[in-house]
């Protein structure tokens, strides 16, 4: 049995779920903190047409981003490489920690994550940061905290 527990931040959330789906074994539980995770491609857009403005080389990247995603996916593939579409893979509990407040990543993605989690009857808890940060900074020892109990809880289980 794994004595692994992950955290991801932000990107790192979406790195985390992949682990989570490929070897459901490597770790027994993950703390996800305003995870950038939401169906593809728009998990992969999104950050690309935030950052573009009237910049011409930054349209230009953009531009370059939606050229590489039709150059290697068709659209009945993105189900296959979308973490948020395969949660239903995980077998290990998640807390997940998003602030309102978060410039980064939407708040909605978060909220959405842990609604299909829980549709999938996963164990999975979340936490909301009301007007906090991407970092959750106001409340980083609250919600270190939750993950420690969290993975405390989760010694003895399994």
């Amino acid at each position: 049995m794994a004595t692994i527990y992950m955290y991801g931040h932000s990107m790192g959330g979406d790195v985390s779920l992949r682990v989570m789906e490929v070897c459901p074994a490597c770790v027994r539980a993950v703390s996800l903190w305003a995870p950038a995770v939401t169906s593809f491609p728009e998990s992969f857009l999104y950050f690309a047409r935030k950052t573009t403005t009237t910049d011409p080389k930054r349209l230009e990247r953009f531009q370059k981003r939606q050229a590489e995603l039709a150059a290697n996916f068709t659209s009945d593939q993105y189900t296959d490489v979308s973490t948020f579409d395969n949660v239903d893979r995980i077998q290990v509990p998640v807390i997940i920690h998003h602030a309102t407040a978060d410039q980064s990543v939407p708040y909605a993605w978060g909220r959405e994550l842990f609604e299909k989690l829980q549709s999938l009857n996963k164990d999975v808890r979340f936490y909301t940061y009301q007007g906090d940060n991407h970092d959750i900074a106001g409340n980083w020892s609250t919600a270190l905290n939750r993950d420690l109990e969290f993975f405390n809880s989760k010694l003895t289980s399994r």
